[in-house]
């Protein structure tokens, strides 16, 4: 009888040609926390491969890209959420037409315009402006130039700017 136990199989020599269809040897996953050698431990329900520790016993995923951070929002509902405010939706329109929280949503816009701005300055360089218009610009400081008049101020530094 044929002991399988003796045999010693390894994929580096399972084709004495070296043949480019034997698949290479998978690396070993460790878990994040203890470093520790870890097991296959099924699937999550988003279908990553989930690992558990052989030390800690915490389970975990294998390392994915995650392009919205923290959010679990599924990544088209949140392109249709950034397409529903590029198009001029309010915030609570888009809530009411996409069922996504409206916290959520300005969480995501403050993701995009974080990434946005990275983005612009990473490739616009060097760009020589010659007219800056800024249409309908208002602001104030410390109060309305109205309130204060009101209140009887002779103060330049604070009112409209």
């Amino acid at each position: 009888m044929f002991d399988f136990k003796r045999v010693h199989f390894s994929l580096d020599n399972a084709c004495p040609m070296r043949c480019s269809s034997v698949p290479a040897r998978a690396t070993k996953t460790n878990c994040p926390t203890c470093n520790a050698p870890a097991k296959k431990f099924g699937t999550h329900r988003n279908g990553f491969q989930r690992y558990r520790c052989s030390l800690c016993k915490k389970t975990f995923t294998e390392p994915h890209e995650r392009p919205l951070g923290d959010m679990i929002l599924a990544e088209q509902k949140a392109m249709n959420v950034l397409q529903h405010l590029v198009e001029g939706c309010s915030v609570r329109t888009t809530s009411r037409v996409t069922g996504v929280h409206p916290r959520t949503i300005l969480n995501l816009l403050s993701l995009a315009g974080e990434r946005c701005e990275k983005l612009m300055n990473e490739r616009i360089r060097g760009l020589r402006v010659k007219d800056v218009q800024c249409d309908e610009l208002r602001g104030y400081v410390g109060m309305k130039e109205r309130t204060n008049a009101k209140k009887g101020k002779e103060e330049t530094s604070i009112g409209d700017a």
